[in-house]
């Protein structure tokens, strides 16, 4: 994951990565976003931010890739409850979510646009080598087979499966080497922009303070994790 430079290819790898490794039929990837001019509150840290897709794919169903969904009110969401928990959340089916859970599922327009039915969910949440939320990745449908194609809603109803501790544990590790892997992208990015301005005395010395203190760390980020 380290050596993709590309930032929308790096989504897109975390997620198509994630849904074999848990052999999910679909995932989804989500940043977190501020929003502009909103206070910020103490007591809810997504007060004054807001989830955005990034990635959407879909192993049964062909998913366009202009499919936009903003959550502007994320602290009722399972994503939004998942970051400010700091832990995976695992529900069988969403449909069927009792109220003391608290939470909302905010896929029933892509259920209906795509004539899908969302059951299992596993949803983790990404942090950077900082240990601030970032964002959340969210896997559908645990399925028998990696590449089975779930046709029909009775199908996914007879054959879809819950999402099982070592998924979550799998994806929990993925999710912080993918936020360690952004960090470097997001770096790359801003090394590129710096070789193509014409004065790089003082930046480039800024560059070197981050680069040591990014490379510090992501080493201590990455020693939390055994594998």
């Amino acid at each position: 994951l380290s050596s993709e430079k590309d930032l929308k290819k790096l989504l897109h790898l975390v997620v198509s990565k994630s849904m074999r490794l848990a052999c999910a039929d679909g995932g989804t990837l989500y940043m977190l976003e501020p929003i502009q001019d909103k206070p910020s509150d103490p007591d809810n840290f997504l007060a004054n931010k807001e989830l955005k897709l990034q990635v959407a794919i879909m192993k049964s169903r062909k998913v366009s890739p202009e499919h936009e969904i903003t959550i502007s009110n994320p602290s009722s969401s399972i994503l939004g409850q998942s970051i400010l928990q700091r832990k995976s959340i695992n529900i069988e089916d969403v449909y069927q979510i009792e109220p003391e859970y608290g939470v909302q599922w905010h896929g029933q327009e892509f259920d209906t646009l795509y004539d899908y039915r969302t059951k299992s969910v596993l949803t983790v949440p990404m942090f950077n080598h900082r240990y601030e939320a970032v964002g959340a990745i969210q896997l559908v449908n645990c399925k028998e087979e990696v590449d089975q194609i779930l046709e029909s809603k009775e199908m996914i109803e007879d054959t879809v499966q819950p999402f099982d501790e070592s998924d979550a544990k799998a994806m929990e590790s993925v999710a912080s080497l993918a936020s360690v892997a952004l960090a470097h992208a997001e770096l790359f990015d801003s090394l590129q922009i710096l070789f193509r301005s014409e004065d790089h005395t003082s930046e480039l010395q800024s560059l070197v303070n981050l680069v040591c203190r990014l490379l510090l760390e992501t080493s201590n980020h990455l020693a939390l994790f055994s594998f």
